[in-house]
This record gives structure tokens, C-alpha cells and sequence, in this order.
């Protein structure tokens, strides 16, 4: 769901029916919210002149393209791990383009997103989807 929550003001053409629409408009709050944070997040790296903290998404659109964003607000770079799906996202224009990775499996994607995550922020949604990834399959 965060990567179809739309920019605040824009409409959310990935909803299939009303409810859903209503449901990632309103959710568009949380746009602003991680573009704030990469600001944040991205203005602290550069003041420590630390290299090693890099705002990470998944590459994608919604509050992935904000993150990004709020980085490049900063003139920071970030990193993109975007997914490589038929008929999806692309990685979105905010991501640094020489640290833009397509993955073609969520797994091997998810690796690198834990190899090398110092801090990990999320959303409840976000935290929803790892946790049930990370269970064992039967």
C-alpha cells in the first residue's frame, strides 16, 4: 500500500474502487511526513560530513519516492532498491541515479535492505508486510 499513496493534492490512480481511493488520499499525509524525516535524516548526515548514513527506499513511487525526495531536497543522494515488476513502479526520479539497484526477487531485495541498514524506520504497514515475510515457509 505505501508505495500507491500518492503525493498530497495528487490523486490516487492506483486505488481499483472508491474506498480504496478515499483510503490512500487520506494516507497521503504520510508522503509529507517521510519526506520530512529524509530531510532530516539526509541534513544530519551531511552536518556529521558522514557518508556512511544513506536514506535507503525501495525505489519506488508513494512515501519510497519521498524519501528519496526529501533527500535530494537536502542535495544529498540516496539509494534506491527498486523491484522489478511487470506492469509496476520504475525506480522513481528522486533516486540517485548511479544508486538505482533493480531487483528481480523480493527476497535477495530484502537482504540488501538488512545488510546494510544501520537504523531501520518504518511504517505499520511496512512492519506488517517484513514480519510476515520473515516467517518460515512450510
Amino acid at each position: 500500500m505505501a508505495a500507491r499513496i500518492p503525493e498530497p493534492g495528487k490523486p490516487a490512480r492506483a486505488a481499483k474502487n472508491e474506498t480504496q481511493k478515499k483510503n490512500l488520499e487520506l494516507a497521503s499525509r504520510y508522503y509529507d511526513e517521510a519526506r520530512r524525516f529524509a530531510q532530516l535524516a539526509a541534513m544530519t548526515s551531511k552536518n556529521l560530513d558522514d557518508k556512511e548514513y544513506v536514506v535507503v527506499t525501495g525505489g519506488g513511487p508513494g512515501v519510497m519516492e519521498a524519501g528519496n525526495r526529501g533527500a535530494a531536497d537536502m542535495g544529498a543522494q540516496s539509494i534506491g532498491l527498486n523491484i522489478v515488476l511487470p506492469h509496476e513502479q520504475a525506480p522513481n526520479l528522486f533516486v540517485t541515479p548511479d544508486l538505482s539497484f533493480n531487483f528481480h526477487y523480493f527476497a535477495t531485495r530484502k537482504i540488501h535492505f538488512l545488510l546494510r541498514a544501520k537504523w531501520w524506520p518504518s511504517s505499520p504497514a511496512a512492519s506488517a508486510h517484513w514480519t510476515s515475510s520473515l516467517k518460515p515457509s512450510l
